[in-house]
């Protein structure tokens, strides 16, 4: 088994051990830390973070072995890699990390518990069910046939010196033109969110494929790539943010997942440090 975390310090991903007998791990390399590094007969949720930036110039992997302490020949190996550090990557969240550690502001108006929030599935899931990459993404639900009022908002928190904002797009909404058209916007902010500028709207600029028709859901996620450098600051904030004109809820679902963004090599000023996580591997020493 084996997986990678991505080349910025903090970077992490859990795994899970089940096993008969008390166990240790071994082989931890020093750019990694590793909690707990023993345990007691059961279930056990590993934590694995990198404790640096990956500045080596090539991708490191360190190979760990859980061990039985009863019994030496039984033991399971994996492989952790990380990748090299690859231009100033500002914020990075796949969802993974369901308490929210980047601080990523929700609101969700109306009683009907839907709008913005995390939810589970996998890579081959259907629908709603289905994630871009690992088990979550964050997901805009909707409520139309309930005709309840809908606004809800997905607000990063401020950074500074944006240049680009990647993330991966699934909705059932891409280009469609009900009468009354709902909005499904990605927005930035360049003064710390007083003031929003538009710059793309699910139902008008959708990905098309090269006969023009929009690209469906099945079809899966869509990579989105939007320029924030005409709104660069040092107080800056990215919202997806969706709302229906006619009062009677939204009727389409919108799911993002693994949102980056970067700025310049030589940006400055308020970076958060990104928390990544992978699917849990599970090891069983049984």
């Amino acid at each position: 088994e084996s997986f990678t975390l991505k080349g910025q310090a903090n970077a992490a991903a859990s795994l899970t051990i089940a096993s008969d007998d008390d166990w240790t791990i071994t082989g931890v390399p020093a750019w990694l830390t590793v909690t707990p590094v023993s345990g007691n007969a059961g279930t056990t949720t590993e934590s694995l973070t990198a404790n640096s930036d990956n500045t080596t110039g090539a991708t490191r992997e360190a190979t760990l072995t859980v061990t039985s302490n009863s019994d030496a020949a039984l033991n399971k190996s994996f492989t952790i890699a990380q990748e090299q550090q690859t231009g100033n990557v500002i914020l990075s969240d796949n969802f993974e990390n369901t308490q929210n550690p980047l601080g990523w502001v929700i609101e969700n108006e109306g009683e009907s518990g839907k709008g913005w929030q995390y939810t589970e599935g996998t890579t081959n899931g259907k629908a709603k069910k289905r994630m871009n990459s690992g088990t979550h993404a964050m997901s805009m639900l909707e409520t139309f046939s309930e005709e309840i009022h809908q606004d809800a908002k997905l607000t990063s928190p401020t950074f500074a010196n944006g240049t680009l904002l990647t993330f991966y797009s699934h909705t059932n909404g891409g280009n469609a033109t009900p009468k009354q058209p709902p909005l499904y916007l990605v927005e930035v902010s360049s003064d710390n969110g007083n003031s929003w500028t538009s710059l793309f709207n699910v139902l008008g600029d959708y990905p098309r494929d090269a006969e023009g028709k929009t690209i469906t859901p099945a079809s899966g996620y869509q990579k989105i790539v939007l320029d924030l450098t005409p709104y660069s600051s040092e107080h800056m904030k990215i919202r997806f943010n969706c709302y229906d004109t006619t009062n009677e809820g939204l009727q389409y679902w919108w799911q993002i997942d693994d949102v980056e963004i970067t700025g310049a090599a030589d940006a400055t000023g308020i970076t958060l440090s990104p928390i990544t996580h992978q699917p849990a591997p599970i090891y069983d020493l049984q």
